[in-house]
């Protein structure tokens, strides 16, 4: 079974965007998913990162586990970003 490709697009993205809440949201979120479904992404793509993504990845990074990290990939956002395998277009996306 083939895995996932997970691309995530931060374009437009601010520092007021992220909040204590959304933390909250999303710590549990990542553990369930690292813990019982490891295999599932086989690529997690963030594009467009701007420099607070790169800040907050230095402090995660050291709790997700090395599988998952070796998974990660920072990207600008281009066909070449995210390799052959891209999903197909969808219509009426931008």
């Amino acid at each position: 079974m083939a895995g996932l490709q997970l691309v995530c697009d931060f374009r437009g993205a601010s520092l007021r965007q992220v909040s204590r809440s959304f933390f909250k949201m999303v710590a549990p979120w990542a553990a369930m998913s690292q813990d019982n479904y490891p295999s599932t992404s086989e690529d997690i793509v963030f594009l467009n990162t701007p420099g607070f993504v790169t800040a907050i990845w230095g402090l995660i990074s050291p709790l997700i586990g090395e599988q998952t990290q070796s998974k990660i990939r920072f990207a600008s956002a281009g066909a070449s970003a995210v390799g052959e395998s891209q999903p197909p277009s969808t219509p009426g996306a931008r």
